[in-house]
């Protein structure tokens, strides 16, 4: 298909520390492009930044704020016939990489998906790497599948994403392939920021406790969380071991990566591990006190 002009949408929420690196890099590209920042309320320099770079900014308008609304507010706004769909915690694109998402419109693809791949500039970062990538271990699971770019015809024809779901680009994928609708992978990456401290990481799992729980979650976490201080309780008593034992199967998983990567970061996981169990069942119990679910 032809393809006359990309509308880049990306959701922001207080992305001043990374939204220039992305905007910079979309920059040097001749591909014809515009790029729509839809605002969740940030309180910083965030929109200034967008409007610099003569982003489209707007506001993010609905009762259930997220970046699933803010995207399906970006489509109904964008004038193009691809819809692209960016982060605000991005860092920066590989090169060449709007003339590659162009070329595979080109040739007959109706949507797209690229690697997405972490910044590791902090100790922080580089723990929840690993804390990620051994919960995907443990789970025998693989890097999910996100879809990042597709016709807009087709994004509007499958009812765009899903705002009451938590993974709204997985719940996209699906719809997809319920339709038989194939996505292509192209030789491109994008490059992001996770966390930047253990506050950070400690907000996140706060958020995700309020916002975004399920029983799978609450079970997760509380386990990880008693089976995590169980260690040191079993100095003092056996009563609580099974838990202990309960961790002690995570601890054997990092030191298999550990060694066999020959990444020794992996050892210090219990550590994001102790601060993303506590940060979601405090999230979980503040909207237990609001009079959530």
């Amino acid at each position: 298909m032809e393809v006359d002009k990309i509308s880049i949408i990306i959701p922001t929420l207080n992305d001043e520390e990374t939204l220039a690196g992305i905007l910079e890099s979309v920059r040097k590209t001749e591909v014809p492009h515009e790029i729509l920042v839809i605002d969740g309320g940030s309180d910083d320099r965030t929109k200034e930044i967008a409007e610099k770079y003569n982003c489209k900014v707007f506001d993010e308008i609905g009762g259930n704020k997220s970046p699933a609304n803010a995207k399906n507010q970006g489509v109904e706004l964008s004038e193009g016939k691809i819809v692209l769909f960016l982060e605000g915690d991005l860092d920066h694109l590989s090169p060449n990489f709007l003339e590659k998402v162009r070329e595979a419109f080109r040739d007959g693809a109706d949507a797209i998906t690229w690697k997405n791949e972490p910044v590791e500039d902090t100790l922080s970062e580089k723990l929840f790497n690993r804390f990620h990538r051994l919960n995907l271990f443990m789970l025998r699971k693989e890097q999910p599948k996100l879809i990042m770019a597709l016709r807009k015809s087709l994004f509007k024809e499958v009812g765009g994403f899903t705002t009451t779901r938590y993974g709204e680009d997985l719940d996209l994928d699906r719809k997809l392939r319920e339709e038989g609708i194939e996505v292509k992978k192209i030789d491109a990456t994008s490059y992001y920021h996770k966390v930047h401290s253990f506050y950070d990481l400690f907000k996140q799992a706060l958020w995700v406790g309020e916002t975004r729980y399920s029983i799978r979650r609450d079970l997760l976490f509380l386990l990880l969380f008693i089976s995590l201080i169980s260690i040191p309780i079993t100095l003092l008593t056996i009563l609580v071991m099974p838990l202990a034992l309960l961790y002690l199967g995570r601890i054997a998983a990092i030191l298999y990566l550990a060694i066999n990567k020959r990444d020794f970061i992996y050892l210090l996981v219990p550590a994001s591990d102790l601060t993303y169990s506590l940060g979601y069942l405090i999230g979980r119990l503040n909207n237990k006190l609001q009079g959530g679910e």
